[in-house]
């Protein structure tokens, strides 16, 4: 497995904008049709740069090949718009470990736009004033064991999956950057008012990562809902209300919380200010804050 690909930018300008969006892969239905209109409408309106796919890319059981019919269903038929085909940096979610992880990085030959070079990596973009912004995808099905799907609906046992060496890889990427701002994407929430709420591994083992490391903002799915939640500094963004939704509960961390909406999260980042808001699947705006530097 490549435990580390570097994507460079291939662009400086003044701003980053893009979109975060998790649980998507419905095969085209209702909702995710719905949500993928107002996806193309921000994009234009925001210029999009790219998409970050917060993983469950595929229900219920990931894809067999790189040749699933539901690639085209459930992917290139639904985000059709032009203002979509931008890169789409894609993590793994513990649904897409029902299925055949390597096909999700071996599209990335084929496609277009879907990047997924390994299982976890990070990127990096420039800023027009010489500002990096780190990028980093981790792969967090394998470190939340405490969750019983693991045990026995993957098609691996990630219990054979040695963790550190993953939080290693995270922690020396946060520690040796030059960067300004700094963002993990992942799967599992670290905490959240959500169905399946937070993740014991992720606040005991990753979250004294990020508090170290100062990261700015985690972005995840897995809990069907959009959320914002602060603790330790950090900045936590639920966006994982793609296709499905659920019910959630405000937490005494949370800032905002949006139970049984589809939407997404799109962000507009420049070199001192990362402004997030959360859109409904009517175009609505429910949320919007800011972060300053």
């Amino acid at each position: 497995m490549i435990l580390f690909a570097g994507i460079g930018s291939s662009f400086s300008q003044g701003k980053i904008s893009f979109i975060a969006i998790g649980d998507w892969g419905r095969q085209g239905s209702e909702n995710q049709l719905l949500v993928a209109a107002q996806m193309s409408t921000w994009a234009m309106d925001n210029k999009a740069n790219f998409v970050i796919s917060l993983g469950d890319n595929f229900y219920e059981n990931g894809v067999a090949s790189t040749d699933d019919p539901l690639w085209k269903i459930s992917f290139e038929d639904v985000y059709t718009s032009s203002y979509l085909q931008v890169p789409w940096y894609a993590a793994l979610g513990n649904h897409d470990y029902h299925g055949n992880v390597q096909a999700q990085i071996d599209y990335s030959a084929t496609s277009s736009r879907w990047v997924m070079p390994s299982r976890y990596f990070s990127f990096t973009k420039k800023l027009d004033d010489g500002s990096i912004v780190l990028f980093v995808i981790m792969d967090t099905s394998p470190i939340c064991k405490s969750d019983d799907e693991s045990k026995t609906q993957f098609s691996e046992d990630v219990t054979k999956i040695d963790s550190k060496i993953q939080y290693n890889w995270m922690d020396s990427v946060l520690s040796a950057t030059p960067a300004k701002w700094k963002i993990v994407c992942g799967h599992h929430p670290v905490i959240s008012g959500g169905y399946h709420g937070g993740q014991i591994e992720m606040q005991q083992e990753v979250e004294p990562i990020f508090v170290k490391n100062k990261v700015d903002a985690y972005l995840c799915g897995h809990d069907h809902d959009m959320q914002h939640l602060k603790r330790k500094g950090i900045n936590y963004f639920v966006s994982g209300a793609g296709s499905e939704p659920r019910n959630c509960e405000g937490t005494k961390y949370t800032s905002f919380f949006a139970p049984k909406t589809p939407g997404f999260l799109g962000i507009d980042l420049s070199s001192g200010e990362f402004k997030a808001t959360f859109t409904d699947y009517s175009g609505n705006v429910l949320y919007t804050t800011s972060i300053t530097k």
